[in-house]
């Protein structure tokens, strides 16, 4: 049926044959035809600072807000929901370059390690629509989109943080970055109770997290974890708060280097 494309440029189709199909060659045809073209809605809205918690209300029903920022390169963004899970009612929207990247996301499923949709995603240089709207009542939201290009703490493998000020609020979302070779042996050490941890390699895709089967919670008991980095490039560790927090919460957190020690069994 009918395609439309969101964005001018060249694209590409790409014809796969079948897996179980050992015959030496296939012949196929297709055709592609221009139908019309209705331009997408010009951008607007308020300007919106990224790395800062972004407040508003919606007064009305079926009343959406607005707001727009410009990435001038490609980066990877993250969005933080800072409302309690219960007001599930908010949903965001996102568009850009490349269309529509997030369309009608609800905001309860995207902290603590509890979402069940990825809030995190390439960006390409641009500018960008983010809306909000309720699919059900009114009342205040609050969110922050975070490039992480640009808001993370570097860490020192082996050095131990703890943060000051802690998580305040306590469902805010701290960024943090190291570097590391392919194949480095290493030692994720965190000390917290409640908090949630994702770790992505240098291209930003998540490689594990606290709501992963092994390590269900950021705890000693459970959250410790060894790991063997696959790339050589920079690493980026995100430490969630709990979107039902508003208190101060603290944590201390320390990648170090593993050690292995070789013993002869008597």
């Amino acid at each position: 049926g009918p395609l439309t494309l969101n964005a001018a440029g060249e694209y590409r189709l790409l014809i796969v044959g079948d897996n179980a199909d050992t015959a030496a060659t296939r012949s196929y045809t297709f055709e592609a035809q221009f139908q019309s073209n209705t331009p997408p809605a010009p951008m607007s809205g308020t300007a919106l600072t990224l790395n800062q918690s972004t407040t508003g209300s919606l007064d009305t029903s079926g009343e959406i807000d607005s707001f727009m920022f410009t990435l001038a390169s490609d980066t990877t963004l993250y969005f933080d929901s800072l409302i309690d899970p219960m007001m599930n009612t908010f949903q965001w929207s996102l568009r850009g370059p490349a269309g529509t990247l997030v369309n009608n996301r609800e905001f309860a499923d995207q902290n603590g390690g509890m979402e069940t949709e990825s809030n995190i995603f390439a960006a390409p240089a641009g500018q960008y629509e983010l809306k909000v709207k309720s699919w059900s009542g009114t009342g205040q939201y609050d969110f922050a989109m975070i490039d992480l290009s640009t808001s993370a703490t570097a860490l020192t493998l082996g050095t131990p943080v703890s943060p000051s000020p802690s998580l305040d609020p306590g469902n805010e979302s701290h960024v943090y970055t190291f570097s590391a070779n392919a194949g480095d042996q290493l030692y994720l050490d965190v000390d917290s109770t409640s908090r949630a941890w994702r770790m992505l390699n240098p291209w930003g895709v998540e490689m594990f997290g606290s709501s992963d089967e092994e390590t269900i919670t950021f705890s000693p008991q459970s959250g410790d974890r060894f790991f063997a980095a696959p790339y050589t490039g920079s690493y980026t560790l995100i430490v969630e708060g709990d979107d039902n927090s508003t208190s101060p919460t603290g944590y201390t957190l320390n990648i170090q280097p593993a050690t292995t020690t070789t013993q002869t069994l008597s």
